[in-house]
């Protein structure tokens, strides 16, 4: 019996027709962190052939872009916002960019889940020139608050960063500005992102053919201190009042303690002033004592023996003076003090600019 050869495969051209003519679709399916792609009918690949099989063939969004962050220098990077707008997942890879029929770049990309969001860079951007600076004010206060003998101070430094941008371009640019995030610095209210990942907030600044645009980045960080009123005195009550945001509000809501402080404080150095004379009479008599032991017993002597002796007296005098000077002085203290103590008791404000 004759051998009967096997049949010979079809052409490459008929699978590629058949391929062509089938509807070939993919359903996908999520398998915890990964995916599978299912097709919808059977592919029969014959021995020793191949074939390119489009199990995913769908449209998704992209906005042209420039992205710059520290990391680009001078220049940014020609980059695509790509948003996954199909049903499926779209698997990591190389990503080709062609812009106006011409190939522009490429790049790679992450996995995509449906309705996730992803830029991708792709080439330098030569008609886009970018830098940064910084600027940073002093400490401020703006609040302040006093309850049950506590002064709370919230205080904040502001820190801005401008950014300039000069586009050299014929055409307009969008600018995707990286602003790095940084720990216990806030953005301001006046600084609002396109959005923010866990590293970055990105700023979306339009840029006209040969102009430059500026973008300001505010950020703010915040302190808190609290401290007892008792143990305040001027000094420390004049600081808050100088360093608050809203000075004349909080010197207002103040103006009962520091008066009262100021009082104590008085009485204080009054105190202080008459026991400094008090103890320079004592010096001042130990030496006129002094001298009165050294004398002989001549006539001169006696007058100026007499002499002393009326100063000792004048002294003693003011001795007296100064003595219950001092006592009333002291009484008064103790009782402006009290006074104090007990207005910081009920003392409460809350003062924000």
């Amino acid at each position: 019996m004759a051998a009967v050869p096997p049949p010979s495969p079809p052409p490459a051209a008929s699978i590629e027709q058949r391929l062509a003519s089938q509807a070939v679709a993919a359903t996908g399916a999520e398998l915890a962190d990964l995916f599978e792609y299912r097709l919808a009918e059977r592919v029969t690949i014959r021995r020793n052939q191949s074939a390119l099989v489009p199990f995913v063939q769908a449209s998704v969004t992209a906005e042209r872009i420039s992205l710059w962050n520290d990391s680009t220098g001078a220049r940014p990077r020609r980059a695509v916002w790509i948003t996954n707008t199909s049903p499926l997942t779209l698997d990591a890879g190389s990503l080709s960019v062609v812009d106006g029929g011409a190939f522009a770049g490429e790049g790679l990309v992450e996995s995509l889940k449906p309705g996730e969001r992803r830029l991708v860079s792709y080439a330098a951007d030569l008609g886009v020139q970018v830098s940064a600076r910084a600027s940073e004010t002093p400490q401020r206060i703006v609040r302040v608050r006093a309850a049950k003998g506590m002064l709370t101070q919230d205080s904040e430094q502001r820190w801005r960063r401008t950014y300039t941008i000069r586009n050299n371009d014929r055409d307009a640019r969008l600018v995707i500005v990286e602003h790095p995030i940084r720990a216990e610095w806030a953005l301001s209210a006046s600084s609002k992102p396109a959005e923010s990942t866990a590293a970055v907030h990105r700023f979306r600044v339009t840029v006209p053919a040969g102009q430059t645009t500026t973008l300001d980045v505010d950020e703010i960080k915040g302190f808190g201190v609290t401290a007892e009123m008792l143990k305040m005195g001027v000094e420390d009550l004049r600081l808050v009042i100088t360093n608050a945001e809203s000075r004349a509000s909080v010197e207002r809501a103040l103006a009962p303690l520091a008066a009262k402080a100021a009082e104590v404080e008085q009485i204080q150095v009054d105190t202080i002033l008459r026991q400094n004379k008090l103890q320079a009479i004592a010096q001042d008599q130990a030496r006129i004592r002094e001298n009165m032991t050294a004398l002989k017993g001549s006539a001169a002597e006696r007058r100026l023996l007499e002499r002393y002796t009326r100063q000792l007296d004048e002294q003693e005098s003011a001795i007296e003076s100064l003595t219950r000077e001092v006592a009333e002085l002291e009484s008064r203290h103790e009782r402006a003090r009290q006074e104090f103590a007990d207005l910081v008791a009920t003392f409460s404000f809350d003062v924000t600019p």
